[in-house]
């Protein structure tokens, strides 16, 4: 039921997902309306070949919901369907932080166009710091994150978080406890996370579509007659 991965962005261009034991990568595509990030297809492509889990995210930069929104969707509109779509929305870089009607509207839009509920990624105390409720009820799940310290560490099965909530969410969907993570097949930092779903439930919130082949329905045999 719970499932240790990574994300990763420019920061780590060049690394072979390959080599790096996960169950899922969530990889930045953009931020803003004009960047994106220039590892984006190759990564995607390569944790794509090594049948992980996959999740593509943005990042807020204050552009305006529905532009920044659109920019998002026109380049992983080949992802729609297979990843998790996810709006990262952190202070830096983002003049809007402290209006969440404005990461609402961004969500919305992206359901909208894709059929598929977001997730939205946030810091452990900026889920109380505003009302999210209207993001909770529309069924947008939560990533979050809360680091214990700055130690390295690998995969945990039960990292620390604290005791208060997380406000309008009951739970986390994905919580990232650590961004100086160390995972063999790469010499450098890393963002670990631990998901509370299994491969299936993952699928669900990507919005993929059920690949079981359909099973054929026997047909009845003659009856035998007796003389």
């Amino acid at each position: 039921m719970r499932m240790n991965g990574i994300d990763i962005a420019s920061y780590q261009t060049g690394i072979n997902l390959e080599a790096v034991p996960c169950d899922f990568i969530i990889i930045k595509a953009t931020q803003g309306t004009t960047y994106t990030n220039p590892d984006f297809n190759r990564a995607y492509n390569q944790a794509r070949g090594a049948n992980k889990l996959l999740g593509v995210y943005h990042y807020a930069g204050g552009g305006g919901a529905i532009a920044e929104a659109e920019f998002f969707l026109s380049k992983v509109k080949e992802c729609v369907g297979e990843a998790i779509l996810i709006l990262d929305w952190e202070r830096g870089d983002n003049p809007n932080f402290d209006n969440p009607g404005d990461a609402k509207q961004w969500l919305d839009h992206v359901y909208k166009i894709t059929g598929v509920k977001p997730l939205i990624y946030m810091s452990k105390s900026v889920t109380r710091q505003f009302e999210w409720k209207s993001v909770a009820i529309a069924g947008c799940g939560l990533w979050v994150a809360q680091y214990a310290n700055n130690a390295s560490t690998g995969y945990q099965e039960t990292p620390w978080t604290d005791n208060y909530g997380h406000g309008a969410w009951a739970a986390p969907v994905i919580f990232q406890y650590s961004s100086n993570g160390r995972l063999a097949g790469w010499n450098g930092n890393l963002d670990i996370n631990l998901a509370y779903v299994d491969r299936n439930g993952w699928n669900l919130l990507a919005g993929k579509k059920s690949t079981a082949v359909p099973q054929p329905t026997p047909t009845p045999s003659a009856p035998t007659l007796t003389m």
